[in-house]
């Protein structure tokens, strides 16, 4: 592997990691808990955790904030055990409307069966898929 291709994959997951992070956060912030504190209940043996207070300063009071359902998008890649190599996402586009957003991802599957079930597993949970 290329030291350029192993640059672009490290900084992939980084921007997946902190979105999830930003995620987990608001979600918390959604539901009345306190980020840091779950965390610290789930991950006892770790010290402070720098994308997580990055995360938190992104919320917003839930008032403001859209819903984050239980079933995340990355919940259902996830559950259904696909990998995510890529995400991008755009909220600009005048064919949204104010809370959406259309999400660009790059998979990887174990074939054209595991593919069809991921794709069937976002539809299930309300994503619509193009491609």
């Amino acid at each position: 592997m290329s030291e350029e291709l192993g640059k672009q994959i490290i900084e992939s997951y980084q921007k997946e990691e902190n979105m999830m992070i930003l995620v987990f956060a608001q979600w918390c912030v959604n539901h009345d808990l306190d980020p840091v504190s779950v965390y610290q209940k789930a991950y006892p043996d770790q010290g402070e955790n720098q994308a997580l207070k990055d995360g938190v300063a992104l919320t917003v009071p839930k008032e403001e904030a859209g819903d984050v359902p239980d079933e995340t998008l990355l919940g259902v890649l996830s559950a259904v055990d696909a990998n995510v190599l890529d995400v991008s996402h755009v909220r600009t586009d005048p064919r949204l409307g104010l809370t959406e957003a259309e999400v660009e991802l790059h998979l990887e599957t174990k074939g054209p069966v595991h593919c069809a079930e991921v794709g069937r597993a976002l539809q299930d949970a309300g994503y619509p898929v193009i491609g």
